[in-house]
């Protein structure tokens, strides 16, 4: 699944941070709610990903 937007991506890779301890958990913000709801290899993905274009 490839990122939406330049932020999306920005966001996935702090959360997938967060997940393995590298960067303080923040709840409330997209990266730290991210870091909540998906799975550490779901945010690889994403996280790798290319910013999709076009819509």
């Amino acid at each position: 699944m490839p990122a939406k937007t330049k932020e999306q991506k920005t966001a996935a890779c702090m959360a997938l941070a967060m997940k393995r301890g590298d960067l303080k958990k923040t709840p409330g913000t997209p990266a730290g709610d991210m870091a909540e709801s998906m799975t550490e290899e779901q945010l690889v993905e994403l996280c790798g990903s290319k910013v999709k274009k076009g819509g």
